[in-house]
């Protein structure tokens, strides 16, 4: 039989905090959403609703990494594609990921901000919504500084 005396030796270094297993969930879901949106996508053909959706999940996995690693994303967009930046240790943007997302030619991209949204995984940024379409119709991406949705229609 075990007194309590042996329960008192233990070693309360055993284990993982609840911050050590959050941090490591929120790793290994950025590792699976950038696996997931790297396979199978074809760009080939790609419309509107399928763009939004990327645009979505990157937005996502933005949010992700400036919580993970206290550090800003910025997400800057023009006509024709967009772009994920985040600081290095010195604290210049470097370009993150695959670099800037080029939109098929067909698609355009416009949005009603400046250009540039500063992600900083609390929830700070501003509220932007993008339309990805062409002359058939498009989607928006409602994105509110923590959450990205999508949603038919341009604004």
């Amino acid at each position: 039989m075990v007194g309590p005396a042996a329960s008192r030796d233990r070693d309360h270094h055993a284990g993982f905090t609840l911050v050590e297993m959050l941090v490591t969930l929120a790793i290994v879901g950025v590792l699976t959403t950038m696996v997931v949106l790297g396979m199978g996508l074809s760009r080939q053909g790609a419309d509107a609703r399928t763009e939004a959706n990327l645009l979505a999940a990157r937005l996502g996995v933005a949010v992700d990494d400036a919580l993970v690693s206290r550090r800003p994303v910025s997400l800057s967009w023009d006509a024709e594609g967009y772009g994920l930046m985040t600081t290095d240790n010195a604290g210049r943007w470097t370009v993150t990921g695959e670099g800037r997302h080029r939109l098929p030619r067909t698609l355009t991209l416009s949005g009603d901000g400046p250009g540039m949204v500063i992600v900083d995984g609390d929830g700070g940024g501003n509220a932007i919504a993008l339309s990805i379409g062409d002359e058939r119709g498009g989607w928006t991406v409602d994105f509110d500084g923590l959450t990205a949705t999508t949603r038919a229609g341009s604004t």
